[in-house]
């Protein structure tokens, strides 16, 4: 089997003869979807998926088809191979079917019964309109702001004394500032 680098190499170099370097105009908005080679790397799948109309597709295929030759010789020249795989071109209809499938599924949930999800933007109205909502940013603030269960302040940037006559002050090394 071949490894999965040697295959996504050969994908990106198909990829970029036939999109940028195949000066045939019937070859165009077609993508290399996946490659496949065969034990002994001499026979390669290109699996290639072109947008269009059925018969813009068979146009496109007919123009990779021809220039097919012309597409071995070029992966030959940059790959390192001891035998340049004979190339086979087979139509990927996957993109094609997904965007189908992402048109099916809108219309199924245009359709449906079940409520659409509320966005940010709803539920702040529902708070405006004397619903609540559990978290309160506020209460996170306030909280940040009191003192521990003894009363003080440990975190303290003021540079006073605690009770003990110490700066317990986080940002000092130990020495107390307003003492010096």
């Amino acid at each position: 089997m071949a490894s999965p680098k040697l295959l996504k190499r050969i994908q990106q170099l198909l990829a970029q003869i036939i999109t940028y370097e195949m000066s045939d105009p019937r070859i165009k908005f077609a993508s290399v979807t996946k490659v496949e080679l065969s034990k002994d790397n001499r026979y390669c799948s290109v699996y290639v998926s072109i947008l269009g109309d059925k018969p813009q597709q068979r146009t496109v295929m007919r123009g990779i088809e021809h220039a097919k030759g012309h597409i071995q010789t070029k992966l030959g020249d940059r790959l390192a191979l001891r035998h340049t795989p004979i190339l086979k071109f087979v139509e990927d209809h996957s993109i094609e079917k997904s965007i189908e499938m992402s048109r099916m599924l809108r219309e199924v949930t245009k359709d449906s019964p079940v409520p659409p999800m509320e966005s940010v933007e709803d539920q702040e109205d529902k708070e405006e309109d004397g619903m609540e909502n559990d978290y309160d940013e506020d209460d996170d603030i306030e909280n940040e702001y009191e003192d521990d269960e003894d009363g003080m302040d440990d975190d303290d940037d003021d540079n006073e004394d605690d009770e003990d006559g110490m700066d317990d002050d986080d940002d000092d090394d130990g020495i107390d500032k307003a003492k010096s």
